[in-house]
């Protein structure tokens, strides 16, 4: 799925994240297992601005 909707963005030629949000608990997926390791994870490994930003 994920493949799918990469390639679709990239077809359109959509930007990747614009900016960064904050990842709350309440939005982890519980298959990521504990919601609020999860979330600290997500927001060490996701980049403080997309290409576009200035």
């Amino acid at each position: 799925m994920l493949a799918l909707v990469a390639g679709m963005a990239y077809a359109f030629e959509l930007p990747p994240l614009e900016k960064k949000g904050e990842v709350q608990t309440a939005n982890v997926s519980a298959s990521l297992g504990d919601a609020s390791r999860a979330a600290a994870a997500l927001s060490d490994v996701l980049p403080e601005n997309g290409p576009d930003c200035r």
